[in-house]
């Protein structure tokens, strides 16, 4: 079983912005039991996200926190230039996640997945914007979301 695990922070208007695909740090067993842990979670998502191996992501409800680690996070776009702009997810529980824009973060540098964190909650303080703009600061981090059209 080969799969990833999409990671987002949550922006101070509620809503989810992604992070990054993790797929490093799990075992074949933490796979299977992540597995089985998400698979009764998964919501609808109006957003749709490839995985390498090109089938689409399922998005589950905003319940569950990990701690990752990464070698670097990058602000800018080295090949092409620019700022790194990731998609921003709106959950809500009747209709799943809705695409809302697009915002300024980081990228991960080789992700890897540490452990789950059980003690921590989906709530800003936890799993907050803020963490990662603390260690690498990037333009446009606490601007309001500009509504966009899928492509």
């Amino acid at each position: 079983m080969k799969g990833r695990q999409v990671d987002a922070l949550r922006r101070q208007d509620g809503a989810w912005q992604l992070l990054g695909q993790v797929s490093q740090g799990f075992s074949h067993s933490d796979r299977v039991h992540w597995h089985q842990q998400l698979m009764p979670h998964v919501v609808p998502s109006a957003h749709m996200l490839a995985s390498a191996q090109g089938t689409l992501c399922r998005f589950v409800r905003p319940e569950h926190v990990v701690e990752i680690v990464c070698d670097d996070l990058r602000t800018e776009l080295t090949r092409v230039g620019g700022q790194v702009q990731t998609p921003v997810l709106r959950f809500d529980p009747e209709r799943g996640y809705q695409r809302v824009g697009r915002m300024p973060l980081v990228h991960l540098v080789a992700p890897a997945f540490v452990r789950p964190r059980p003690d921590k909650h989906p709530n800003d303080e936890d799993t907050g914007l803020s963490q990662v703009f603390a260690q690498a600061p990037f333009e446009g981090h606490d601007a309001e979301v500009a509504p966009t059209t899928p492509p």
